[in-house]
């Protein structure tokens, strides 16, 4: 039998000489051979149906000749020698402890759609000795490879050039695989030059690469993506990746993003899509040459170009640019980016508060409302930091306001009189979020917390005072959380929290009031406590010192003072 999968596949090359990341390689065409030694998958037979197999278990160590899994089939064993294993159209198999080692093709390949499940507790391993193979051959296109597990283990290596661990390799019918889906399994995946970890190879293409679960660890090849495109040109890319669940760790090799593209990837048209259902992604780019510099660990890698990259809804990567340039640590969607280095490690941003009875769920805004009326478009932000504040007058950004004059159609936050009618509630809280300069926070109804929702917030939540950056101010644990490291509940003094437990605790999404005194017309007072306004009439606010917390505050008379605002959105 002659196998789809490159056993006996014979390239003639159009050599071209490149030089790409550095290096210089003889590159191939991107057209098909039409004198490719290769079966049609229609024309095959399997000469080993049922070597091997007894009661729809297939151990391998008794196979001795090419064989295809067939729906049902367990697999287990050690297979001797080159021998073909395919996985026939539309079969669900369970490998339950499996060793191949093919130096001539792939280890495993796919002749269509196929769903593969890792036995809990066993350990698969999968490697492929041959060029333009993976160690897993996903299907051709249009189809998928789906693989599920819980404890169950998978290994798929290249050890050859051109390769990639599980995806696509370049032959005749397989030039382009179909979709690659991770549902759940430990899987470690690791390509060979010019090869992805998961996605495609060398000369080759791949579907869209979904990741909904498990615990994910991919290593691409030299000048390859950990996750999506290998190298070159058009010929090694992937028409999209979405991850929205799961542990993942991908490193490029060099030149390459972690997940994204490989090195001098020309086709922009795929997105790489992350959301807030992940537990974990940490992607870093390859190497540290000069030549290098140019790559991204989640986007494109050197002298590539990408379509978008969205991390939970907000846009980072237009296909030209990004938002914001440099990509900064902070908050995206709902998701919290660090950037160390090479590395980019995305997690979900936690810091949900209930403020009632009827478990409503809010998130505060990323630090206080600040508004600038010499601004044109934008006159109004959100701190840089939870611990930003001033005390600045009218001609800068200040956020010291009246009560009430930040809500409504035509707010009035420069209102500094003491002309007591000037200071009223207006109908809709904020509604100025348009106006917003954070741009991915435009999106959402911005509003203060009630009186009574200020109260439940302390009285059901873990706080106490701290200093954070050398501002004093209250920390208030989200649900579900009631101690961190480094943070001592209680208002007896202000515990100084270190800059590496701080970024800990943000990272957990926990809310940190800096304390600012308040603004009397145009003299600054109390600057040891912090007053933040609540909604409603009666001009109710928050008040707190070293040694206590009053969230039922109330001075109607003095509502022209200028207090701080801390607004919240629903949490979805």
């Amino acid at each position: 039998m002659r196998s789809t999968f490159g056993r006996l596949f014979n390239k003639n090359y159009l050599l071209i000489a490149a030089t790409v990341c550095g290096i210089s390689f003889a590159a191939a065409s991107c057209s098909k051979d039409d004198d490719n030694d290769i079966v049609p998958p229609e024309e095959q037979t399997d000469d080993g149906a049922n070597s091997g197999r007894e009661d729809g278990v297939v151990n391998l160590s008794k196979v001795t000749s090419d064989i295809t899994l067939l729906d049902g089939d367990v697999v287990i064993g050690t297979l001797e020698g080159n021998h073909q294993v395919l996985i026939a159209d539309s079969a669900t198999v369970w490998l339950a402890g499996v060793t191949i080692n093919n130096t001539e093709g792939a280890a495993i390949g796919c002749l269509g759609n196929a769903t593969i499940i890792l036995e809990d507790g066993t350990t698969n391993t999968l490697t492929t000795g041959a060029r333009y193979n993976a160690a897993l051959h996903a299907g051709p296109d249009n189809t998928t490879l789906t693989i599920q597990g819980n404890t169950g283990k998978l290994n798929a290596s290249a050890n050859n050039l051109y390769s990639a661990g599980i995806g696509g390799g370049y032959n005749y019918y397989f030039h382009k695989c179909g979709n690659i889906t991770i549902e759940g399994g430990i899987i470690e995946a690791s390509g060979r030059t010019g090869g992805a970890g998961i996605g495609s190879s060398d000369w080759s293409t791949c579907g869209t690469i979904t990741i909904t679960g498990g615990n994910v660890t991919a290593t691409g090849g030299w000048d390859a993506a950990g996750i999506g495109g290998g190298a070159f040109y058009y010929c090694a890319t992937f028409e999209g990746i979405i991850i929205s669940g799961g542990t993942v760790t991908a490193t490029g090799g060099n030149g390459a993003a972690g997940i994204g593209n490989g090195c001098d990837d020309k086709d922009p048209g795929h997105n790489v899509t992350i959301t807030n259902g992940i537990t974990k992604v940490i992607a870093r780019k390859g190497g540290t040459a000069a030549g290098d510099v140019n790559a991204v660990p989640i986007g494109a890698g050197h002298n590539s170009e990408i379509g978008n990259v969205i991390f939970d809804g907000y846009t980072v990567f237009d296909g030209s640019a990004w938002s914001p340039d440099p990509m900064v640590t902070g908050k995206y969607g709902e998701l919290w980016l660090t950037i160390s280095g090479d590395t980019w490690t995305l997690t979900p941003y936690e810091g949900k508060f209930t403020v009632n009875g009827s478990g409503k769920k809010v998130i505060f805004s990323p630090g206080v409302l600040q508004y600038n009326s010499y601004e044109t478009t934008y006159k109004w932000r959100f701190a840089d930091h939870q611990y930003d504040r001033n005390h600045n007058l009218v001609g800068t950004w200040f956020n010291h306001f009246g009560w009430g004059t930040w809500t409504g159609n035509s707010p009035n936050p420069t209102e500094y009189s003491n002309t007591l009618t000037r200071y009223k509630w207006n109908g809709g809280d904020f509604t100025k979020e348009s106006e917003l300069v954070n741009e991915d926070q435009r999106g959402y109804d911005w509003y203060t917390l009630s009186s009574d929702e200020w109260q439940y917030l302390f009285a059901n939540h873990t706080y106490g005072a701290a200093s954070v950056y050398g501002v004093n101010g209250v920390i208030v644990l989200p649900d579900g959380m009631t101690s961190a490291t480094g943070f001592t509940p209680g208002m007896g003094s202000w515990n100084t929290v270190s800059d590496e437990n701080w970024e800990a605790m943000e990272h957990s999404g926990v809310l940190f009031l800096p304390v600012a005194g308040y603004r009397n017309l145009t003299d600054f007072s109390n600057l040891s406590e912090g007053y933040y306004w609540a909604s409603g009439s009666g001009a109710h606010y928050v008040q707190f010192g070293s040694g206590s917390v009053n969230a039922n505050a109330s001075d109607f008379n003095n509502r022209y003072y200028g207090r701080l605002v801390r607004l919240v959105r629903n949490a979805e």
